[in-house]
C-alpha cells in the first residue's frame, strides 16, 4: 500500500508540473502572438542619451560575450569611456572566468565608478547593471537597457555626496554559461565587499528596464502570483527576498517617476525561482540587502535572449521615468532617508 501512495503521489506531482510548463508554455505563445506597440522617437535629452548608449551597445556593437571578445572589448571601451566622461576616475576589478569547454582561464573585468560620501566609514549603496550578452544576441533589453541606465544615473549624480558611497558597477558576465555560478561579476564584486568588512545598504540590480506594453494580459507570473498583480505589462517591477523587505521598502517609498509610471513593489519568499535571477542574489549570498528593478524579463518580453532583442523594440520614455524614480530614490538615501 505505501509502495502505491508513493506511486499516485508521483504521478499527481508529474501532473502537476506538467500542468505549469503547459500553462507556462501557453503564455508564451500568447505573448508572442501580440503586437508589438509602437514606440515614438527619443525626445527629451535623458531620453536621447539613452537611446544613443543601447544603440551602441546593440545595434552598433552587438553581441558581448565570451565567445565575442571584440564586442565584450568594444562594449568594455564604451563602459568606461561613458565613466570617465562623466567625471569618475574609473576603477577596474579583473577576474578570471573558465568558460566550459576551454581549458585557458577568460580575462573579464568589472567596471567600477564610485562617488565619495561625506563620511569615510559611510555605508555602501551599490547599483549595478550587467553588460555582456547572451551568446549571439544583441541584448538591447537584456541588458544594454540596465548599463544605459546606469550610465544616465552616473552621470547625475557626478559631485553630489552624502550619507553613503555609491558605487556604479558594470558587470563583465551574468549570462549563461556562468549565470547562478561565482563567476558571475557580480559575485566577484560582493565578495570584495565581504572582504573588505564594508557596511552594504543594499544593492540595487538594473536588469532590462526598456519594454512596456498597455495591452491587456501582456504580463506572466509565475504561478499564483497573477492572483496579485496587473495583467498589462505597463509597469515597472521592484522585488526582493524577504529578507530584503526593509531596504525594499524604503526604496520603494522615494521611488518617484516624474511621469506616474506605475511601480509594482515585492518582497517575495526566496523558493520562488524567478525573483533572484539576476545581480542581486550574489549580495544575498554574502549576506547583504538587495533587490532588481525590472520590466519582468521573459515574464513579458518574447525577445529575450534572441536575436530578435533589438532597440527599437524600447519605450525610452519610460526608461527616462525609471531613471527619474532612481536619481529620486538614491537622492533619498544619500540625505539618510
Amino acid at each position: 500500500m505505501k509502495g502505491r501512495k508513493s506511486v499516485r503521489l508521483l504521478f499527481v506531482a508529474f501532473l502537476a508540473a506538467a500542468a505549469v510548463a503547459g500553462l507556462r508554455a501557453w503564455d508564451t505563445y500568447r505573448l508572442a502572438r501580440l503586437p508589438l506597440p509602437s514606440r515614438p522617437e527619443p525626445a527629451t535629452p535623458a531620453e536621447k542619451r539613452l537611446a544613443a548608449d543601447v544603440r551602441a551597445l546593440a545595434g552598433e556593437i552587438g553581441p558581448r560575450s565570451y565567445a565575442h571578445p571584440e564586442g565584450l572589448a568594444r562594449a568594455e571601451a564604451h563602459v568606461k569611456r561613458a565613466f570617465t566622461a562623466a567625471g569618475y576616475r574609473v576603477e577596474e576589478q579583473p577576474y578570471t572566468v573558465r568558460p566550459p569547454g576551454i581549458s585557458a582561464h577568460a580575462p573579464m573585468r568589472n567596471f567600477i565608478a564610485v562617488l565619495p560620501a561625506a563620511s569615510s566609514d559611510a555605508p555602501v549603496l551599490v547599483v549595478g547593471a550587467h553588460y555582456d550578452t547572451a551568446l549571439d544576441t544583441p541584448g538591447a533589453d537584456d541588458n544594454a537597457s540596465g548599463v544605459a541606465a546606469l550610465l544616465e544615473l552616473a552621470r547625475r549624480f557626478k559631485g553630489k555626496t552624502g550619507a553613503l558611497e555609491i558605487r556604479f558597477v558594470a558587470y563583465g558576465t551574468e549570462e549563461p554559461p556562468f549565470f547562478g555560478s561565482k563567476q558571475m561579476g557580480s559575485a566577484f564584486h560582493a565578495a570584495s565587499l565581504k572582504a573588505e568588512g564594508r557596511r552594504v545598504k543594499g544593492m540595487i540590480s538594473l536588469e532590462m528596464l526598456g519594454y512596456y506594453d498597455d495591452a491587456k494580459g501582456s504580463q506572466k507570473y509565475p504561478p499564483l502570483l497573477s492572483l496579485f498583480y496587473p495583467d498589462r505589462a505597463n509597469f515597472i517591477g521592484a522585488v526582493s527576498n524577504l529578507g530584503s523587505r526593509d531596504f525594499l521598502k524604503g526604496f520603494a517609498k522615494s521611488f518617484k517617476p516624474t511621469n506616474n509610471l506605475l511601480v509594482v513593489a515585492a518582497s517575495l519568499p526566496g523558493w520562488i525561482t524567478e525573483i533572484g535571477l539576476s545581480d542581486h542574489k550574489c549580495y544575498w549570498d554574502e549576506g547583504f540587502p538587495g533587490l532588481i528593478l525590472t520590466d519582468t524579463s521573459f515574464l513579458r518580453y518574447t525577445h529575450y535572449h534572441m536575436a530578435t532583442d533589438t532597440p527599437e523594440k524600447l519605450d525610452y520614455a519610460r526608461m527616462a521615468d525609471v531613471v527619474n524614480g532612481l536619481e529620486a530614490s538614491l537622492t533619498s538615501m544619500l540625505e539618510g532617508h
